[in-house]
């Protein structure tokens, strides 16, 4: 319970503004794929939370990489 409560407060600051807060983007990503995979090796009822947990990833990671892109790419 503690570590997704880490994981939202680290993340909070880039849920405003994601590539003014890079590594807090990087590192919850990151964070959340982590914590994802020790739930599934885990197993048992933790493996559902840990498919979870790689799913929010996977989302994550599109979203602000897709952000990130395109903000970098109207700048001339």
């Amino acid at each position: 319970g503690a570590s997704l409560i880490v994981l939202a407060l680290l993340y909070a600051p880039a849920m405003q503004n994601p590539l003014r807060s890079r590594y807090a983007s990087v590192v919850g990503i990151l964070a959340h794929g982590l914590l994802g995979l020790v739930w599934l090796l885990q197993g048992g009822g933790l493996a559902l939370l840990g498919v979870i947990e790689i799913v929010w990833m996977v989302v994550l990671y599109l979203v602000f990489f897709k952000f990130a892109s395109a903000v970098i790419m109207s700048r001339p």
